[in-house]
């Protein structure tokens, strides 16, 4: 008697969790779900199509060209044309090899400047995870105190301080300063995220589990705790990439940019903002250009967050 009346329960819930499963409500669920999930993959394939399409062009566009960026191939200001797509700049130089030059630099010092944020700021928000709490509390401050000062002032002090010394001299003038003070100023929002994520890793069963079977600290960190704790950093890093971006391009205007003659989207436009009038394609180009880098990075951040 017991065994039919356990077998009946067994029975009748199949059906319905297959019910549930195709009813119509939970189709709708799974209609919106499905279509954002859609909107946010060709989200992230807009973005990287447009920062890989700009990438190429920098190389395969001055390569391919007959002049250098610096060399004077025609008359100064002269509008776009056949003969020179972008027109000509202040000087006489070919507007279309300097500006896709500049992108070359640009995203250069923009990836570098994301890129080392990130890991300064992973390795010291693991740091402030994994400390005691008077070591970790200290850090905190730190961090703190590193975020309460204006951004662009902490910038152009640093780059004020470092484009004096020949930091990396293969590299154009200035462009070394400028990442370093980037990423310097840049890093302290990945060492907040990473340490509240570690802080609760750290108390989670899996964690305590791993660690009751003798597993060794770097172990547990590399296997459960970075992967995690790299995902939230990559949305911000999609979006510190347009701030980075605009801060760079922005530096030319506060004379702190990339040493003339090398060409550099923000002082290409600051060079031409005086002649817009008569001008016009020697600030806009550019601005175009600085535009589409940031609704690059833009797009694959919104994606991620998706």
């Amino acid at each position: 008697m017991s065994t039919e009346v356990s077998l009946e329960p067994a029975q009748s819930a199949g059906p319905d969790t297959g019910t549930a499963a195709t009813s119509p409500m939970g189709q709708a669920k799974a209609g919106p779900r499905r279509l954002k999930w859609l909107s946010a993959h060709a989200e992230m394939a807009v973005g990287i199509g447009v920062l890989i399409a700009l990438a190429a062009s920098s190389f395969v566009v001055p390569s391919m060209s007959h002049t250098s960026v610096d060399a004077l191939v025609d008359v100064p200001s002269q509008a776009p044309s056949d003969h020179h797509p972008f027109g000509t700049d202040q000087l006489g130089r070919d507007m279309l090899v300097r500006v896709f030059y500049a992108i070359r630099i640009d995203l250069g010092i923009t990836l570098a400047a994301v890129l080392i944020s990130l890991a300064i700021g992973v390795a010291t928000g693991l740091l402030i995870g994994l400390s005691p709490r008077p070591i970790a509390e200290f850090l905190q401050r730190f961090i703190d105190a590193v975020l309460a000062i204006p951004y662009l002032v902490f910038v152009l002090a640093i780059v004020a301080f470092t484009r004096t010394h020949t930091i990396l001299p293969f590299l154009p003038g200035g462009v070394a300063a400028i990442v370093l003070a980037l990423a310097v100023t840049g890093w302290a929002n990945y060492a907040r995220i990473t340490a509240g994520q570690t802080r609760i890793l750290v108390s989670r069963e899996s964690v305590i589990a791993v660690r009751l079977l003798g597993f060794s600290t770097a172990r547990i960190v590399a296997r459960h705790i970075v992967p995690e704790v790299i995902r939230p950093n990559i949305s911000l890093a999609g979006s510190h990439a347009v701030l980075v971006t605009a801060a760079s391009a922005s530096l030319a205007f506060l004379g702190a940019g990339v040493t003339p003659p090398t060409p550099e989207l923000g002082a290409i436009m600051q060079g031409g903002t005086a002649l817009i009038r008569s001008a016009w394609w020697i600030a806009v180009i550019p601005g175009i250009a600085i535009v589409l880098i940031g609704l690059g990075f833009s797009l694959i951040a919104d994606a991620r967050e998706d």
